[in-house]
């Protein structure tokens, strides 16, 4: 983790300047979700209302939630946006990702929230407001915003329907903390059932009080995402396809097929396809995480053991067949190929690495989406060294030029693209250009 210094708007001022080639949004989103976010206890205070951060996979956070002495991790905003200050930047969607030594604070100066570098508003903050029902809960006393969190600035509703992983001892992703995290959450009670899955029925119900109050087009969803953990035996009675396929059925008999679904897994063959597609699936992200080869198999060893790189790649081309292009998209940790000791050493060679992934998958219609990796301590790679700012800003322009150079659809289910409208709040390849 870095430790905020004294003179750090110096150094975001010179970014400015070095990548002044990229709009300087990407350059302060990436920075702030490469460094974290500290909030004031006034910040903290203005968060009640909002789409509070809800945890719902991993835990995206640089410290642990027994180490933060103010309950930060009930009183933060999911995401925020940043805009206008003395650089005019346009509307920006950042994840809320804690750090306590960040040099980016939010604050409250002269009544409305800010983004405060060295003491000094270099933006102004807003957080997404929670509609009616986010605060709802069912007679088990389950909240609403447990069975289904808000997303992309609380636009794009997200369904963890598994919060672990079966990934055995030494096959779990080496920069995931799912599985610690589960047991984070446990001791600090935020879940208020003990089952580690939800239940479809609450899931409908939810989906559909979601759908029936939509509100303005701004805030109105669009694509919501069902995901989990990988289930390598049985769930609940059922293995990984069904097991998830019951949570698109139900939603999808409540609410119907205007709001376009999203379905992560692991990769699957064919057959499964093609029945994901009968369900109702809209969009299906098989998630690599790592491009290179050597680094699939030392990264991702369950998936590299499970699957394996040449079927991953295989299937997410039978995906494009089934789905259509921009309807196959694969998630890559950006970051994560300069892990020590396992990665490679210099931003440049990291970066042409991966952009030979995005010109591989793009040039056969899959197209890549990117979390920028986060140094979660619950994770093996927790305490690693975080990349310079310079991989993070280089490769959200590389997956912007090569989408451009396949002149391929925008990634379906990721909202709008381009600086000031883009919503995919954990990484700044959308927020680039269009």
């Amino acid at each position: 983790m870095i430790r905020a210094e004294e003179g750090y708007l110096a150094e975001l001022e010179s970014a400015f300047l070095k990548y002044g080639d990229v709009p300087r949004e990407v350059v302060v989103k990436q920075d702030m979700l490469r460094l974290g976010l500290r909030f004031s206890d006034r910040a903290l205070e203005a968060g009640k209302g909002a789409v509070l951060k809800s945890y719902r996979l991993f835990s995206l956070d640089m410290v642990a939630m027994d180490q933060m002495a103010r309950q930060e991790s009930a009183r933060v905003p999911e995401d925020l946006t940043v805009q206008g200050g003395p650089y005019g930047l346009r509307a920006t969607a950042v994840q809320v990702r804690l750090s306590p030594l960040s040099p980016y604070l939010v604050d409250v100066r002269e009544g409305q929230l800010a983004l405060v570098v060295d003491g000094e508003a270099v933006g102004q903050v807003g957080y997404p407001q929670a509609p009616a029902w986010y605060g709802r809960t069912f007679e088990d006393g389950t909240r609403y915003s447990e069975v289904v969190a808000l997303t992309m600035a609380g636009t794009k509703p997200f369904i963890t329907a598994f919060r672990n992983c079966q990934f055995g001892k030494g096959q779990q992703c080496l920069f995931c903390d799912i599985n610690s995290h589960a047991a984070q959450m446990k001791r600090q009670g935020r879940y208020s059932v003990a089952t580690p899955y939800k239940k479809v029925e609450q899931v409908a119900q939810v989906m559909e009080t979601a759908y029936k109050e939509q509100t303005s087009p701004g805030t109105r969803p669009h694509s919501y995402t069902v995901t989990g953990g990988a289930i390598t035996s049985q769930l609940a009675g059922g293995k990984e396809d069904e097991f998830y396929l019951r949570y698109v059925r139900a939603i999808k008999e409540r609410i119907g097929s205007r709001w376009s679904c999203r379905l992560e897994t692991v990769a699957k063959d064919a057959e499964s396809l093609k029945r994901f597609r009968q369900e109702g699936v809209d969009i299906h992200e098989p998630n690599m995480e790592v491009w290179d080869e050597r680094l699939f198999k030392v990264l991702v060893p369950g998936k590299d053991r499970h699957v394996g790189r040449d079927a991953y790649l295989r299937r997410m081309l039978e995906a494009v067949d089934i789905f259509g292009e921009g309807n196959v998209t694969t998630n890559l940790v950006s970051g994560v190929e300069m892990s020590q000791p396992y990665g490679f050493q210099e931003a440049a060679a990291a970066v042409r690495s991966t952009a030979q992934g995005f010109d591989y998958l793009m040039d056969h219609g899959i197209i890549p989406r990117l979390t920028t990796w986060c140094l979660e301590p619950g994770s093996p790679l927790g305490h690693n060294q975080l990349p310079p700012l310079e991989y993070f800003v280089r490769i959200a322009q590389g997956w912007y030029e090569t989408w451009r150079k396949y002149d391929l659809p925008p990634p379906a289910g990721l909202g709008p693209m381009g600086p000031g409208r883009a919503l995919t709040s954990n990484s700044a390849f959308m927020d680039v250009g269009y």
